[in-house]
Parts: C-alpha cells; structure tokens; sequence
C-alpha cells in the first residue's frame, strides 16, 4: 500500500509534465482496458488517475509554479505527519499568538534558520517506531451533549460553587476511570476554559494525556491556551513537550517558533535542558539543516560551551549518535569516533546509546562492529532495553542475516538478561515473525508450550500472539486459534478467577465477520453466551452489520426460490440486540443507521418514517451529526445491495446539507463510485464520477481505493444456523461459566 500511496502521488505531481499531444482516443482505449481488467487496487487507483490525466489534457491547463510548489508543500507535510494532519488556519493561528520579535543569543541558539534547508528525508531505516493501537475505556460520558457534560462536570467537580482540584485529580488518576478518555479530556479542557481557572498544573496534566493518546491537534489548542493565559507560570517540560509534538507530526515551523519562546524565556530562569537538545537534533535531521545540526552536535559536545547542560543524559548522547548516522551518507566512522569520544570525556552511556549503536550497525549489515558494541554492553553490566532485542530481530529476519539471528537469540537466551525474550515487545516481533514465514505453524505452537511450561505465558502475551495471527491469514491459523483461546480461558478461570477478556472477543468477531467465517461468528456469539459476558458498542456494531449483510442474502435466496419464510434467525437475532442496547443518542451513527435499515429491510414504514423525522431533527441541532447518520445508512444500504433506498437517502443528504449549508461528505460519493465499480457497471460508475467531480475542485484516488478495498466485504456470508445459537448449545459449551 506504500509503494501504491508513492506511485499514485509521483503520477499526479507530474501531470502538469505530460505531452498536451496525447489524442483524448488513446486515452480512452487505456481506461477501458484497465476497467476490464483485474479488480486489484492498483488497477483501480490506475484506473482514477488517468481520469484526472484525462481531464487536465483535455483542458490543457498546466500547474503554476506556484500550485506546483504547494503540491509539494502539502506532499511533504502528509509525509512527515505519522498521526492526525494539522490544518494549514490552526497553523496560521498559531504563529498569530507567537510574538514574532525574540531577542537572540550569543551562541549556537543565535544561529539564523535560514540554515535549515526545507526539505525532509526518510525516516531511520533503523528506528523502530511504537506502531501499537492506544486502547482507552469507552466511556459512557461520550453519548453526552456538550451542555450535559458541562453540567456532569461542574455537579461531580464543584463543592458550594467552588471548583475542587482534588476531586479531579482522584478521577484523573483512577485506573478505569470515565475521564480517561481523550474526548472526555477535551470536553473538560472547555470546561475548565469557561471557568478561567489558570493552573499550569492541571492543564499541564491535560497535554500529557493528549501526547499520549497522540491527539496532537488538541494538544496544540490546549497548548496555545496556555500560553496565552499562563506563559509566565511554563517550565521548560512544558515547552519539551510542545517542541516534541511539533517535530513528531512534521510541523517544523511551528517546532522553530516554540524554540524561540524558549531562547525568549532565558531571562527568567528558563533554561534548555537535555530533553530540548534532543528535540532540536531531530528537528535538524527532519528537515536537513546540515550547518544547523553540525552546530547543534559541537555546542552539545564542546565542555566549554555546554556548561549550561548539567543533565547530560544518555538519551542525548544516543540522539548525537543517530543524528551523525541518520544525517547524510550515515558516516559510520565518524559515529565510532564520537562514541569512542564519548567514553573517554566519561559521558553516559546507557541503554539508548547501545541502542542506536546496534540497530545502526545491524541495518547496515556491519556484523564486526555489532559484535564490539554487545561486548562493550556486556562489560559494562547493561541492560539493554526490550524494544533492541525485538528490533534486531525484526531486521536480522533476512537469508544473509539469519545465522547472526540465531546467535543473537542464544547470546541473550544465556546471559543474565534472558527475561527480556518474556517481555511484549519481544514476543510481538518474533511472533510477527514467524507468521511472515509462512510455515507450518510449529513455530508458533513450541513458542506456546516453552511459554506453558516455564509458567511465564499471560493473557496479554497471548493476545500479541493472537492478533499477529489473525492478520496472517495462514492456513494453519485455525487450529492456533483454538489452541490460544483455550488456553486464554484456562488462565482467565484459574490464574484471575474471572472470565475471558472482552477485548479477545472483539478480535475474534471482527476477523471472523471480515473473513466471512459464519459459523465462527455464531460460536464466538455462543461463547460469549455463555460467560455472559455484556457486548461491548464495539462488538454491537459488528454484529448489526453482519445481521444486516446475512439478512440481505436470506431475502435474495427466498426471492430465487418463492418461499415466505418469515421466521429468518439474523432477524430475530437482530431484534433481540436492538431490544438490548435501549434508547440511542444522536451519536450513535452506526446504530442509528443499522436500525433503519432493519426497518427498511422488514418495510416497516412507520419505524422508517420516525427515523426519518428524527434525523431531521437531529440536523437542525447538529448538522454534522445528521451526515455521519445518512453515510452510515447509505453505506449500510450498499452493503447489502440495497440500490434504491441508498440513492433517496443521497437525495435526503444533500436537501439536509443545503438547508445546513455545508455539503455531502466525500465518502458518500466514494462508497456510490466504489459500490458500481464492483459491480461492473460502468455507465453508473462514470456517471457518479463526472457528478463527483462537478461537486469538488479535486479527489483522492487513493481514498476512492481505500474505499472500494473496504466495500469487498459484500461478499460476507454464511447463514446462521438456528441450532448454533440454541439455548442447549450454550448450556453444553465446552467452557460455560460456573
């Protein structure tokens, strides 16, 4: 999908290039080829950019040097933001509060940076980044208003009208708390704004939450609060933390401005520490400033110049390093030297150092100098941290590579720090591994029992392994599954006295309804059943989706064969789940839009007509929240090839959108174009490109791809069979609770 995502983006910038001699014939002739030809998603995306060739040959219109530059601009920020995009009016707005005149230094912080060339490179082939999903409660908190959770804020908060910190510091830090949510943080960031409490401790507290959750155009709304109320009160975490984010998501402009706020605040006792040397290294190294990082290396290594950094860390003396062998033509020798430097002036060096060392050397195949940075970690009584041993196994995972793999995981499984080949991290990548092989499995299943019988295996060790299983998609992966959720039963009764863990649940459902497994849905369900064990909102809509896909297919297959059976499981399965989860809130977009459909499905015109009323209703309050109704009811509808009701509800869209005056969502028209793509009807296919492309300036071939790629699951089906479901079978489940 990488390679897709740079082919489809180097295609459109060299449009304005193409030859204006290329006859409309030739073109057209290409395009019908491509339609009849595979469905995968490059021909698709293929198929969508030569659309916009198309239309641009036809026009004869060639980019501006300018439009050209912005194309570039936009491509290089999308390239750098590894979380959400930052919109170009919250930068604007942010430099708007920055004061535009600091005084500078004397030293390396007076360095003009004009230096810093704009321009941005890969990232390290050697760094491994967290990859891993933040999974936080769904707090019942969310299906508020934000009027209603203003009010539930100041009745649990405010004692005789008075806000109380303590309160909201014991609910901050409650494991399980409905606070600890994101969404629920921010609502309580407005709270505390429209009561104007200024405690740089508290909302400090609030931008680390944010961080964490890698909500990153929040942080920066509450960041700019904060300096716009209480500068005088930051310390220099505070702005380590804003330099931080900056640079994670690529807004280097935005990073440069917070480090001049910091030069700024030298007068008043703010000093730059080794967290904030380590955020301008890699501001540096992003954006290739050469001048600026050799600088920046020489004012950290110089004693004399650096007298000011009395907290030499080792994460800093790792960042020097990386940034030499990161930077340029990764100067391998150049990075001994400053390590051996390093080691003479008696600086730190830790895990982080050892870690850049390895994984740098181990990238670039420099076997010699690996082993004589192992050897200095033995010597020295380190420990060296998990995520190196997983990420040496990660990229010693190649033929030249893997008798040095295999010495490395008898070298750690000997020495003293052998419980590292316990931890997550480890068991993750080897895991990963292992399904990457495309064996027999057996690798797998000794991992399990070594893990078994030294009495070290976890529900969360086993989850890693399972969901790296789940995606492999091996042949083997069957018999895997019921031997983990075996054993995850085992230890949830024995171990914690308590049922199986509901996230277990969701994996198993959501794989198993993409893969089209029916009746390991219905075992799934059957187990669950069983524990009596409550869905969760995610497991809900799982299951109404199926319902309605299984639903759709029984109605064709009575259709074929004339037969009026009423009684179909998936809707009495479905009745029973809308009868559970009660009364809906306005966002519950998925459910809102599974019920109308059921009520579509069964002609239940007084339902239908109620749903109706009450999405209008819905957009004269929130107009947005009407739109992701009518797109989940469209999609839904498409999901289950129910043309006609999809097209009014488009029509029901856009009348809703013009009253609101706003406009129909891009994916609506993406799930239409996708929709009548797979079905191979090409006359309605161009007939809603041309319609999207009247109603846009532009379109995103590749989200029109991600679109159709997320539409195969069509196809989902096995029908439920009723004795699967039965009471009996519950009661005779092989792990029924006790």
């Amino acid at each position: 999908m990488n390679n897709l995502i740079r082919y489809s983006s180097s295609l459109l910038n060299r449009v304005g290039s193409i030859s204006t001699t290329t006859t409309t014939t030739t073109t057209t002739t290409t395009l019908t080829k491509l339609f009849q030809s595979s469905n995968s998603i490059i021909n698709t995306t293929r198929y969508y950019c030569s659309i916009v060739i198309e239309e641009r040959i036809s026009k004869k219109v060639k980019p501006s040097r300018q439009q050209q530059q912005q194309q570039i601009d936009k491509y290089k920020r999308q390239k750098n933001d590894y979380s959400e995009p930052i919109k170009q009016k919250q930068v604007e707005s942010f430099e708007n509060y920055i004061s535009s005149t600091v005084k500078g230094e004397e030293d390396i912080n007076s360095i003009d940076d004009e230096n810093l060339i704009d321009s941005t490179i890969e990232p390290s082939p050697f760094e491994i980044r967290d990859t891993q999903h933040i999974y936080y409660k769904q707090s019942p908190l969310l299906y508020l208003e934000k009027s209603a959770l203003h009010d539930y804020f100041s009745q649990q908060l405010m004692v005789d009208g008075v806000f109380d910190r303590s309160r909201l510091e014991a609910s901050l830090v409650l494991q399980g708390s409905d606070y600890n949510h994101p969404t629920i943080l921010f609502g309580l960031f407005g709270w505390l704004e429209n009561l104007k409490i200024n405690d740089i401790e508290l909302f400090s507290m609030l931008l680390e939450y944010m961080k964490q959750y890698k909500k990153h155009s929040r942080f920066l709304t509450i960041y700019k609060y904060m300096r716009a109320n209480m500068e005088d009160k930051f310390t220099i975490n505070t702005y380590n933390m804003a330099l931080g984010v900056c640079v994670d998501i690529g807004e280097f402009g935005l990073a440069r401005l917070v480090v001049k706020d910091i030069i700024a605040k030298k007068e008043q006792g703010v000093f730059m520490n080794s967290a904030t040397m380590v955020e301008r290294l890699k501001l540096a190294v992003a954006m290739g400033g050469a001048l600026y990082l050799e600088e920046l290396i020489k004012k950290v290594m110089d004693p004399v110049r650096s007298t000011w950094l009395t907290d030499r860390s080792d994460q800093l003396n790792a960042q020097v390093l990386e940034s030499i062998l990161n930077h340029g033509k990764r100067d391998v020798e150049r990075t001994l030297t400053m390590y051996k430097e390093m080691r003479t002036r008696g600086y730190e060096i830790g895990q982080h150092v050892y870690h850049t060392l390895l994984i740098g050397f181990a990238s670039l195949a420099r076997y010699d100098l690996m082993d004589q940075i192992w050897k200095d970690l033995d010597q020295s009584n380190t420990i060296p941290l998990a995520k190196t041993v997983a990420a040496l196994v990660v990229i010693l995972n190649r033929k030249d590579m893997q008798q040095v793999e295999t010495s490395l995981f008898n070298h750690v499984k000997n020495s003293n720090y052998n419980f590292l080949l316990d931890t997550p991290e480890v068991i993750s990548a080897r895991t990963k591994l292992f399904c990457a092989r495309r064996t027999d499995g057996q690798e797998i299943v000794s991992l399990l029992n070594n893990l078994k019988q030294r009495g070290k295996m976890t529900v969360e060790l086993l989850h890693i392994i399972l969901a790296h299983i789940l995606k492999s998609k091996a042949p083997w992966s069957k018999k895997i599954i019921d031997d983990i959720y075996t054993l995850v039963v085992e230890i949830s009764s024995v171990k914690y006295h308590s049922r199986p863990p509901l996230k277990l649940y969701e994996m198993l459902l959501s794989t198993a309804i993409t893969r089209k497994y029916g009746t390991e849905v219905t075992r799934w369900i059957r187990e669950m059943n069983s524990f009596g064990i409550e869905y969760s909102p995610a497991i809900i809509s799982y299951l109404m989706r199926y319902y309605l896909v299984v639903i759709s297919k029984e109605i064709e297959k009575e259709k074929v064969e004339k037969n009026n059976n009423n009684n179909l499981l998936a809707k009495v399965e479905l009745e029973k789940l809308i009868l559970q989860i009660g009364p809906l809130k306005d966002r519950d977009f998925d459910k809102l839009a599974a019920s109308l459909v059921f009520h579509l499905q069964n002609n239940s015109i007084e339902k239908i007509e109620q749903f109706e009323k009450r999405i209008e209703q819905i957009n004269s309050a929130n107009c947005f929240y009407a739109q992701q109704i009518l797109n989940h009811v469209i999609y839904y509808c498409l999901l289950c090839k129910m043309e006609e009701p999809a097209l009014r509800y488009f029509e029901m869209a856009e009348t809703l959108a013009r009253q609101a005056r706003t406009t129909v969502s891009d994916r609506v028209y993406y799930q239409f174009i996708a929709y009548y793509r797979h079905q191979a009807r090409e006359d309605k296919y161009i007939k809603w490109m041309d319609k999207f492309k009247q109603t846009r300036y532009t379109y995103n071939p590749i989200h029109m791809a991600r679109e159709y790629e997320y539409l195969i699951i069509t196809n989902i089906g096995t029908v439920l069979n009723k004795s699967e479901l039965s009471e009996q079978s519950i009661q005779d489940s092989k792990y029924k609770r006790k």
